[in-house]
C-alpha cells in the first residue's frame, strides 16, 4: 500500500487524538530523549519519546498517566527549561 504498512494495523492514521501523546514545548537542544523519558516516567510508563527541534512528543501507554503528566509537569523545570506540556492535538 501507499503507506508502506508500518506499525500495527495502521495505528494512528486519521481519527481523533488518542489521548496518549503529549506535546512538550520549550525544550533546548541540550535535552535528550533519555532526559525527557526519565522526567515523564515519574507519571507512568512512557512508550516513546520523539525529540524534534525545540519540542518533543511523549507517548504514554495509559491515558490516565498522560493526563496526570499534563497536570504535574506543565511548567516543570528540566535542565533549566520551563516545559510546556499539553495534549498533542494532531491525529
Amino acid at each position: 500500500g501507499r503507506f508502506g504498512g508500518r506499525g500495527p494495523r495502521g495505528a494512528g492514521r486519521g481519527g481523533p487524538p488518542s489521548g496518549l501523546k503529549l506535546y512538550v514545548g520549550n525544550i533546548s537542544d541540550s535535552i535528550s530523549w533519555r532526559d525527557l523519558k526519565a522526567h515523564f516516567e515519574q507519571c507512568g510508563a512512557v512508550d516513546r519519546v520523539d525529540v524534534k527541534h525545540g519540542f518533543a512528543i511523549v507517548r504514554f501507554l495509559r491515558k490516565d498517566d498522560a493526563a496526570n503528566a499534563i497536570k504535574q509537569l506543565d511548567g516543570s523545570n528540566l535542565n533549566g527549561c520551563t516545559l510546556s506540556v499539553s495534549l498533542d492535538k494532531r491525529p
